[in-house]
């Protein structure tokens, strides 16, 4: 699976990068730092995922997506945020993304996440699952667990 990760913390976006390369099914094919740039890179690298934040400088991560979901609609976009409400949740699911991790569920379930997004299924981390309290609002999203 080809990933493009997109996030403005470089720190972050190392640690994201280092936990992908040690999964051999896993290809980082790039890195953005900015909104403009993650939409760039989607449309040039012909990735199968992109790992996107919200808060991203130039345009935003919904932004993001939405235009990339447009010229790449086979790409799949999983979010990855710190932002851990219910708002920014549904906002980010009205984009058209697979799914959502937060960022404090990284360890647990990102690479489950991912997983789950490459069989075309739809995933969000424990945390996420956790903000909707009618199970039906989940829709067929497969929800991430505390356990690896």
């Amino acid at each position: 699976m080809r990933i493009l990760v997109v996030e403005d913390a470089q720190l972050v976006r190392s640690a994201i990068v280092s936990l992908l390369k040690t999964q051999p099914e896993f290809e980082v094919v790039g890195e953005a730092e900015d909104g403009v740039t993650a939409v760039e890179m989607a449309k040039n690298l012909k990735c199968d995922l992109v790992l996107m934040d919200i808060s991203l400088p130039g345009i935003n991560g919904f932004s993001a997506t939405r235009i990339i979901r447009h010229f790449v609609p086979e790409c799949r976009i999983l979010f990855v945020s710190q932002h851990l409400n219910t708002g920014m949740l549904v906002e980010a699911l009205k984009t058209g993304a697979s799914g959502y991790v937060v960022k404090t569920d990284v360890m647990q379930d990102l690479l489950n996440g991912i997983r789950a997004v490459s069989k075309r299924k739809r995933f969000l981390s424990k945390s996420c699952a956790e903000l909707l309290p009618d199970p039906g609002e989940s829709g067929d999203f497969q929800a991430g667990t505390s356990e690896n």
